[in-house]
């Protein structure tokens, strides 16, 4: 138990480098509705804490666990998908309607890092990095494209509401 507090004390949601850290529901609510116009951010703010909120505590099955929704923001242009995963293999899909990005990492394909290789249909590549929230089920992360284009990344059904997939 020890070993797991240790984890997370005092590091800042955006460590990529740990197997999980803290991420509040605040955190989800400013990555998702940063976009949004400011006389209507506090309505997507309260929406996305209390989707959280409520959907973290449903008992669910361990399928929730392994795909989900998956929304990705590449130079402030929001892409809506889904991701697989497994302990040693993830894929995600996304799209903004007319490009389509897709990551994967595979340790039996030979990655030594859970870091995403990215390709989008418009040509552009770079890697993703993500990390999982105390549940295990949601989590952040970072996009970097080649082009120097970059972005957050938010995943799990907790993390995200029907207003964002």
């Amino acid at each position: 138990m020890l070993l797991i507090i240790g984890c997370t004390t005092g590091r800042p949601p955006d460590d990529l480098d740990r197997v999980f850290v803290e991420v509040r529901p605040l955190d989800y609510a400013r990555r998702l509705c940063r976009l949004e116009p400011m006389l209507e951010r506090h309505t997507c703010m309260t929406e996305v804490v209390s989707h959280y909120r409520e959907v973290r505590g449903r008992d669910r099955p361990a399928q929730d666990a392994t795909e989900g929704p998956f929304v990705a923001f590449i130079d402030d242009v929001l892409y809506r998908g889904r991701y697989v995963s497994n302990p040693f293999a993830a894929a995600f899909t996304v799209s903004d309607g007319a490009t389509i990005c897709r990551g994967r990492y595979s340790a039996f394909a030979g990655d030594t890092k859970p870091i995403f290789r990215v390709h989008c249909s418009d040509g552009r590549q770079g890697q993703a990095q993500i990390v999982l929230d105390q549940t295990g089920r949601n989590g952040i992360g970072r996009l970097s494209m080649a082009n120097g284009m970059a972005g957050d990344i938010l995943f799990g059904d907790a993390a995200i509401p029907e207003g964002f997939r």
